[in-house]
């Protein structure tokens, strides 16, 4: 029997870069643009991590989707989630398609997924997961 791996993230799992950053909102963003964080001229203290789409550690010549997520510090408002409360985070890959369009739809493929290689909930899927299972991705436009 496989020895147990380290949980990770079901994918980017693995960071190319991350960095400490000033998010700046432009003076001349247009007025239907300037909604939520979108104030012209606002500055935010951020984070921006560089990671590979990949859950499993590959070389990174390899083809495979690139992400970039950005946290914004000092936002206030009502969150979604009570673990950061002054915090937005923007998250971004390189690929015009994905394989959900939703949130929903990802969270039901996360469950499909752990379930279909003998998990029972979505907290205890990893990223051999996926490899023990047989289904195919199926790509849809965002």
């Amino acid at each position: 029997m496989k020895a147990a791996e380290p949980a990770r993230r079901d994918a980017h799992a693995f960071d190319n870069g991350c960095v400490r950053a000033i998010f700046q909102v432009s003076e001349n963003l247009p007025d239907d643009l300037c909604q939520g964080v979108f104030v012209p001229g606002r500055q935010y203290k951020s984070w921006i991590r560089f990671s590979n789409g990949n859950s499993e550690r590959r070389p990174g010549w390899m083809f495979d989707a690139r992400g970039m997520a950005i946290k914004l510090a000092g936002v206030p408002g009502k969150k979604l989630m009570d673990d950061e409360k002054n915090t937005q985070d923007f998250i971004l890959i390189n690929r015009p398609h994905f394989f959900v369009d939703d949130l929903k739809r990802y969270r039901k493929t996360l469950a499909w997924s752990c379930a279909a290689a003998g998990g029972t909930n979505i907290s205890s899927h990893c990223s051999s997961c996926a490899s023990r299972t047989n289904f195919t991705w199926h790509s849809r436009s965002i």
